[in-house]
Order: C-alpha cells, then sequence, then structure tokens
C-alpha cells in the first residue's frame, strides 16, 4: 500500500525510557542521597556504564554495631538520578572507627561497584576490597575480601577495577606502599601480594586507576624524613603480573620543591596508558603545576610540570585536573589569592600536548580576587570543552556551589550556574562526566544541621535536572485514542511505547513517526494529523505484530546533545480498507 505524500517525513531521530528524574532542576533542592540526624562524610562518585552513577559515604549510625562507627554505604542511582537501592543505599560494613581516613570507589568493566577502606570488623584493623553488583549484593560475601593480615600501620586504599575485569588494590602499609590484585572472583592472584619499598624514608598512597593491557597507574608521595622534610610525587605503572612497567625506580613527578604538607594529588588517565597530574607546592611558595607521564613513563612536560600561571604577586592552590584525550589538552581549575591570602579569587589555565600554556601566561580568572572564597574544585572534561565546579564562601556556613560549562577555547558556554544555593559549609566535592555526557557532582553538605551527602547533575546547556518527559495529545478528539508512551523518553535508554489498534478494523500494521514539532491540526479523511509534516523528520518504525496490539522499543543514544529536545511524534494505522491516524505524543528528550 502506497501512503500518501503528505504523510512522508524528512529526517530521523530516535528515543528512550526511565522512570521519573530525581535531580532537581531547583537549586535550592538538591538530591540528598544520606540525611540522617548524624554526620555522613567523604562522599565520592564514580560513573556507571548504564548512564548512571554510584555514590559512597561514610555514615555515624547510632544504629550501628557498635554505634556511632563511621560505617560505608553506597547508594546507585540511574541516570535520572533516581535511587535504584532505596534511601540511604545499602550497607557496605558495619565498622567501628570513630574517626574516618580516605577510602576509594571504582567500577568494573561490568558495572559494579568497587570499594576499599580500612576494616576492623575481624578485630584488627586491616584493608578489605569488596565488589557489589547492580542489585546491592556484595559478590565477593558480605566481609569482602581482607587484602591484608598484619598488625602494621594501614591507611588510605585504593581500588581499580582494569579492562580484563580483575581488580587492582593499594594502601599505605608502615612507609611502604602494599598491593594485591584479584580475579573477578575476587583470589587473589600475586600471593603474599607486591610491595614498594623506598631505600630510605617513605611512601604514602595518593591514587590510583586503571590503564591499559590490564594494568594500572599508582601515584604516591615520598617522604624523605620527618614533618619538615620535602615531599615530592612519585608514580608507578603496574601491569597484571605485578611487574614495574616504568622501572625499578617509580617516575619522579615532581621533586623540585615539596608539596603542600598533607596533600597527596589525584590524577586523571589520559585514555592512551599515560596519567596527568596537577599539585600545588609548599615550595617553591604555594604554586599550582601539572603533568602528564605517557604509557612508557615519559614525562610530555618539562620535568616537574609547568606551573599554571607566571604571575607572581599572587599565589595558588588547591587544583583540579581533567583531560581531553581527542584533543590532547590539560585543563587545571585552581584558587588563586592575592599575597597576603585575604582575598580569594578563581582561575583556570589549559595546556597543550606539550605543555605550553594555552590560556595566556596568567591564566583565565573566573572569579576575581574578592572577600568571598572560592575552594572545593573539581572538573571534569566534556565533548565541547570542560565543566568547573566550585564552591563560594562568604563567611562560616555561607557556602553555595557553582558550576560553568567552557569551551576549548576558554570562551563561556554558559554559567556560572548556582548548583547549591542553600548557604551551609560544603566540603569535599567530587565531580564526574556519566557516558551521556553530564556533569555529576556530589559533596559534604551541613544545611540541614547535620553532614549529609547531596548530588547534583549539571547538563551541557547550564541547566540542572533534565528529566525525560512525554504528554499526549488527542487534538480535536477525532482520532482514535490508541497511542500510549510505555516510558518516557530518556537518552541512552528505550523509548517503550504501545498501539492499540482494536478500533482499526482488525490486523492491520502501524507506522511511527517522529517530528520535530507539534502541530495545531491538519484534518485529513485519515483523521487530524497532530504533528508538523515540514518540521524535519521520518517514519522511522514499522510494526505488525499481534492482532490488536503494536509495541516498540526505540533507542535513544547517550548523547548530551539530545537532553532538552522536543519532538512530537504519532503513528500511522494501515489496514486493507484505508489509514487511520493515532493521537499524538509530545516528547521532551531527557534523562
Amino acid at each position: 500500500m502506497k501512503i500518501p505524500a503528505a504523510l512522508l517525513p524528512i529526517l530521523v531521530l530516535a528515543a528512550a525510557p526511565l522512570a521519573s528524574a530525581q535531580y532537581s532542576e531547583n537549586p535550592a533542592l538538591n538530591l540528598a542521597v544520606a540525611d540522617l540526624a548524624n554526620e555522613e562524610a567523604q562522599p565520592l562518585i564514580v560513573a556507571n556504564l548504564d548512564g548512571g552513577a554510584y555514590v559512597s559515604w561514610f555514615s555515624s549510625d547510632p544504629a550501628g554495631t557498635p554505634a556511632f562507627g563511621y560505617d560505608v554505604r553506597l547508594q546507585r542511582l540511574s541516570a535520572a538520578g533516581e535511587e535504584l537501592w532505596g534511601h540511604g543505599g545499602v550497607l557496605i560494613a558495619d565498622r567501628g572507627f570513630s574517626s574516618t581516613q580516605d577510602y576509594s570507589l571504582d567500577v568494573d568493566s561490568a558495572g559494579n561497584a568497587l570499594l576499599a577502606f580500612r576494616d576492623d570488623r575481624s578485630g584488627s584493623t586491616q584493608i578489605t576490597a569488596t565488589k557489589v553488583d547492580a542489585a546491592g549484593v556484595q559478590v565477593w560475601g558480605s566481609n569482602g575480601v581482607q587484602v591484608t593480615s598484619t598488625s602494621a600501620f594501614l591507611a588510605a586504599p585504593v581500588i581499580a577495577g582494569t579492562g580484563d575485569g580483575a581488580v587492582m588494590v593499594a594502601w599505605t602499609q608502615n612507609s611502604n606502599i602494599g598491593m594485591q590484585r584479584l580475579s573477578k572472583s575476587g583470589l587473589p592472584t600475586w600471593g603474599a601480594g607486591l610491595t614498594l619499598a623506598p631505600g630510605s624514608g617513605s611512601y604514602s598512597v595518593a591514587d590510583m586507576h586503571a590503564s591499559d593491557a590490564g594494568s594500572s597507574i599508582l601515584s604516591f608521595v615520598f617522604s624523605s624524613g620527618g614533618f619538615g622534610s620535602p615531599r615530592h610525587l612519585y608514580a608507578q605503572k603496574i601491569d597484571r603480573t605485578g611487574s614495574l612497567l616504568w622501572g625499578a625506580s617509580p617516575v619522579q613527578v615532581f621533586d623540585g620543591g615539596s608539596l603542600q604538607f598533607g596533600a597527596f594529588p589525584n590524577f586523571v588517565t589520559d585514555g592512551a596508558g599515560g596519567a596527568v597530574f596537577s599539585w600545588y607546592s609548599s615550595s617553591p611558595s604555594l604554586e599550582v603545576f601539572a603533568q602528564r607521564v605517557l604509557s612508557n613513563g615519559t614525562e610530555a612536560f618539562p620535568h616537574n610540570g609547568v606551573s599554571a600561571s607566571t604571575n607572581s604577586s599572587q599565589i595558588r592552590v588547591a587544583p583540579a585536573v581533567a583531560f581531553d584525550a581527542a584533543e590532547q589538552e590539560t585543563f587545571v581549575l585552581y584558587e588563586e589569592l592575592n599575597a597576603g591570602q585575604s582575598m580569594s579569587g578563581l582561575s583556570a589555565q589549559k595546556f597543550d600536548a606539550t605543555g605550553t600554556r594555552a590560556w595566556g601566561s596568567t591564566g583565565l580568572n573566573l572569579r576575581p580576587l574578592g572577600g568571598t572564597t572560592k575552594g572545593g574544585a573539581a572538573a571534569v572534561a566534556t565533548a565541547s570543552g570542560v565543566q568547573f565546579f566550585w564552591t563560594e564562601s562568604s563567611g562560616f556556613a555561607q557556602s553555595i556551589l557553582n558550576g560553568q560549562n567552557m569551551d576549548d577555547a576558554g570562551s563561556v558556554l554558559n554559567g556560572p550556574t548556582e548548583l547549591s544555593t542553600v548557604p551551609a559549609n560544603k566540603f569535599r566535592v567530587s565531580a564526574v562526566q556519566s557516558i551521556s555526557g553530564v556533569g555529576l557532582v556530589t559533596w559534604q553538605d551541613d544545611s540541614s544541621g547535620s553532614d549529609d551527602i547531596m548530588v547534583q547533575n549539571y547538563l551541557p546547556n547550564g541547566g540542572l535536572g533534565g528529566a525525560a518527559s512525554s504528554s499526549s495529545r488527542n487534538g480535536s478528539g477525532i482520532n482514535p485514542v490508541v497511542y500510549t508512551a510505555i516510558s518516557e523518553p530518556a537518552i541512552g535508554a528505550l523509548w517503550q511505547t504501545s498501539v492499540d489498534k482494536s478500533g482499526a478494523l482488525g490486523n492491520t500494521g502501524s507506522a511511527l513517526y517522529v517530528y520535530g514539532a507539534p502541530s495545531s491540526g491538519l484534518f485529513l479523511p485519515q483523521g487530524e494529523v497532530l504533528v508538523d509534516l515540514f518540521s524535519p523528520s521520518q517514519l522511522i518504525h514499522f510494526a505488525n505484530s499481534a492482532p490488536m496490539t503494536d509495541t516498540r522499543a526505540l533507542p535513544i543514544p547517550p548523547v548530551a546533545a539530545l537532553l532538552g529536545v522536543q519532538l512530537a511524534t504519532q503513528v500511522l494505522i494501515l489496514h486493507p480498507t484505508g489509514l487511520v491516524l493515532t493521537n499524538a505524543i509530545d516528547l521532551n528528550l531527557g534523562l
């Protein structure tokens, strides 16, 4: 049967589902994933393979055993911000510690969450690693895998899921670093483990991420002596057999002065087997640097890194780093202060592949020096440039959280955008980019009177929330109401619909059209056309299934540029005696 030319569209778009979004469009109503009356602290966030994320934290739970020990909890969020395991997440470890140290969260190649933390449940302090599946079940048992059995001092474990499905864990042990590799099933593959030990002085773990070919890159701080001794930043790459790929001696990322005491800089991978670092020093006095180490251990920038600015009249601290693998660009966001540290500003720098400053010799000033304190810097690379996050405070408990989208050239795409506006102490800011290109940021917030864990998304268009939605439109009512949306049109998922053909003369086929705009109505013998036939669109699906019902599941690509796109859809039912038009469904593509 030939379809009338007036009903043939021109361009194509697809769509998808997910339940109602939980990320708020209101910066005064952020998503609280943990909000007990007692302290919840140190949130971490990692993007998941389904477009969502895992968020972990410590909870000082009065109902724990023992009470008020800082327990480890974990929540899984959908791409829309739904809490998939119920409010408060799942309890990973009921611990008895009365204080906290750093711990680590990652995701493996199958989308399972990975956690490493200090654990006292056995009666002594050890390091535990655990794998948690999509249902919130600890795959390696409720106690996880204890990777240590020692009376030594243990601290700051890190974990990384490697591309071969295994897991690497590292931790500080006395003055050395201990490491172990676990198989998918949680079995140690390096026997008693691997030890990295300095000839003298001490090593302390800083960060670790998976790299290429089942390897991982570990960064750590070397101290040659006591409290006042210089502190240097080192890195090593370890393959799946435990071999040191960057030589018997680690790469000395920074040894030309000293890190600030208590600083253990994070890094990001470059997507090509290397790593990108940023840190600030106490010597030279309060200066921010960046460095990239290539897959073979070669430094891409001059040794000891490149400073973010040549402005010697100001000082710089607390950087966050992001890397654009496609453009080979390094972005650094940092707090800038006057020499007396009485005024605070916010600046950023971009480095090209060789370490040349691309945003001028003194960087870009995003927030001028003033009385408000700018801190909590976080950064994620995007398809168009970079997202920056930071807190801004006029005094104690007066912080708000901001975000800004910038392109590669340093131009502001949108923002600053207020992401959280209720004044509070906001700290331990951590951010990632979802697989669909949406920024996700978490932080510790005491606006309720106790420390809670908040999460907010930040869209490439500068907006918040971005919930997918759909609505049925019947026009004048002359069309049979047979076309319904089973799910909402979420990017990265499937948009599911159903066509009830019971009012259309028997077992017939149906064709679905997606258009760029709705129409106020065009009357034809087949019914009322409720889509704009002149807007870009196309016939995207034909179905001829059960006698009375056609169902569809159409994929919407996980592309952030589709967020907020509005479409109109309508179905044409075909049968031997003619054509019938259904009602329309208007779509807002979202999360």
